[in-house]
């Protein structure tokens, strides 16, 4: 996904308090691995790897928006990682 994309809504569905899947500009992703919660300026981000619909791997960062989640970052995972 194009970093353009950043600060817009994400859907966001969570199983035990982690979130495990996501909907970003009209496309579906899948956690994988275990995502990160912290804090920025009381704010509250989750950082996680997730595959897209086509096989790619995106490293993503979620902000918590109001009641909301908006992306707040995003990269293309190197074609290597994750794949063992």
């Amino acid at each position: 996904m194009h970093p353009s994309f950043i600060g817009t809504p994400v859907g966001v569905w969570f199983v035990d308090g982690e979130p495990v899947r996501l909907v970003a500009c009209g496309r579906r992703l899948r956690v994988l691995g275990a995502p990160v919660e912290f804090d920025v300026d009381g704010e509250v981000h989750w950082r996680l790897r997730a595959r897209l619909e086509d096989g790619r791997a995106e490293l993503v960062e979620l902000k918590q928006e109001g009641a909301g989640w908006v992306l707040a970052g995003m990269r293309e995972e190197p074609a290597s990682a994750g794949r063992r």
